[in-house]
């Protein structure tokens, strides 16, 4: 049962009654202060942190990390109020009970959240202020003419659901008073995460008595609200997941195709992704060969490049990047769909155009992880992504994020499929130069000839 099942079943007495007596249950670390539970439904605020540290499933980018909350569609307006995130992309958006995008306007990336009175939007200027919170407010309504920073309250059902998204958040994720602290740079990624996950912005409810202010909800309040017991049946938002397998078992292997939205639960409306299909036996590798397009991958961070915001305009055409974000992901066709490795299973474009030494024109070679071979082995730059031992098919994913409006190659550019179809031939003729090409190679002969020689030299009977 998915979370918006639980939530639709009438006990939310008894939820609230669990949340504040969690007998039994394991709490994961606590990463944002939290308070007494509001009486108003949702009772607190970003119930659930999905990331790959925490819960690897649904395809996840191992860069990235996702907050929910659930809210009521018969309850008034939902505001969430908070700063700026220092990183190179984030949004606010919107799902209805199925967790879909549903009609009206139901996402704002960050370059389109308008600021407070006497703040900046970091991604008008580009520049993020080092000594200067710079806030928001972006308010869920069903009133279209309720002004700027509005998202539509879904079309139907009685729950809906908002997601803040963060990728590649910097060392330092706010400004510095933020902390009110002398904090010093986060020394990871998923350390940067934990920061922003103890400034999360406030969410609050209308209420008849007027707005509701949500504590954050504490990992043992998130995993009282969400955990079986309370129904007999599975709380997690991501239950009832759409293979990918329903889309790919009869596409042709190592062809890429745009995958349907509706595939995974809570899609971003800004991205879309090129899937390729294959197994990886022993002794084999997969030669992934793309043209990159230009993205902010070398812009300076506090401890990594790639980090910060960059002047993007409003009307989303950007004259200096074709996309904000893009990575490879090798992931498991099969459930929970997890990345193969949650410490090496996604590239970053920064990542790979520094193992390319700047050259648009990647390789990345797919290998079991014990037989990675080096760049001095097979003669060529390359990025490598884990193979997983398994005999289930595997997906390499493109990840498209963001495309300036000007740039008509991005896979966000090929019409969407409907569930259970792939069309490669489409894709490629949307993507053109910058369509993915792949294919077979034995390692052996990998190292002999090298990552682009070896194209068409694996058996044909050995393709599938």
């Amino acid at each position: 049962m998915s979370l918006a099942g639980l939530l639709s079943l009438g006990n939310l007495n008894v939820i609230a009654q669990a949340v504040n007596a969690p007998d039994g249950l394991t709490p994961q670390k606590t990463t944002a202060p939290s308070g007494a539970l509001s009486p108003v439904f949702p009772f607190c605020s970003w119930w659930i942190e999905t990331s790959t540290t925490s819960t690897n499933i649904a395809f996840p980018d191992t860069n990235a990390a996702y907050w929910t909350t659930p809210f009521s569609l018969t309850g008034g307006d939902v505001t969430i109020t908070g700063d700026y995130i220092d990183a190179r992309y984030f949004s606010i958006q919107v799902y209805n009970q199925q967790g879909q995008l549903s009609d009206g306007s139901t996402s704002l990336a960050d370059y389109e959240i308008a600021p407070l009175a006497g703040s900046t939007n970091p991604w008008s200027t580009g520049i993020y202020p080092a000594d200067t919170p710079q806030a928001f407010q972006v308010t869920v309504s069903s009133n279209s003419a309720a002004g700027s920073n509005v998202l539509s309250m879904p079309d139907t059902g009685t729950i809906g659901f908002v997601m803040l998204r963060v990728y590649i958040p910097d060392a330092l994720p706010f400004p510095q008073p933020i902390f009110n602290t002398s904090q010093a740079p986060a020394p990871s990624i998923p350390d940067a995460f934990s920061l922003i996950a103890g400034h999360l912005p406030l969410i609050s409810v209308s209420t008849p008595n007027g707005a509701a202010d949500l504590p954050t909800c504490s990992s043992t309040q998130g995993a009282a609200l969400t955990h079986p017991s309370l129904t007999g049946a599975t709380g997690s938002p991501f239950t009832g997941l759409t293979a990918l397998r329903g889309e790919t078992s009869s596409a042709p292997r190592l062809k890429f195709f745009r995958t349907a939205s509706s595939t995974t639960p809570y899609p971003n409306a800004e991205s879309a992704y090129a899937a390729a299909v294959y197994k990886v036996r022993p002794g084999e590798a997969v030669i992934v060969r793309a043209e990159l397009p230009t993205t902010p991958w070398n812009t300076p961070g506090t401890s990594w490049q790639g980090s910060n915001p960059v002047q993007w305009p409003l009307n989303g055409d950007s004259n200096t990047f074709q996309l904000r974000y893009l990575s490879f992901c090798s992931y498991l066709d099969k459930p929970p769909y997890p990345v193969v490795s949650v410490d090496d299973g996604c590239a970053t474009d920064t990542q790979i155009r520094t193992a390319m030494d700047g050259d648009p024109s990647s390789i990345a070679i797919v290998t079991r992880p014990k037989e990675r071979p080096t760049v001095e082995e097979v003669g060529s730059n390359f990025i490598w992504l884990p193979a997983s031992n398994s005999r289930a098919d595997q997906v390499f994913a493109i990840r498209n994020m963001l495309a300036s409006t000007s740039f008509a190659q991005s896979v966000t550019r090929v019409p969407a499929p409907e569930e259970g179809s792939v069309d490669p031939a489409l894709t490629q003729s949307v993507m053109g130069d910058y369509y993915p090409i792949a294919y077979r190679c034995n390692i052996k002969v990998l190292k002999k000839v090298g990552p682009i020689k070896c194209r068409g030299k694996f058996p044909v009977t050995a393709q599938n």
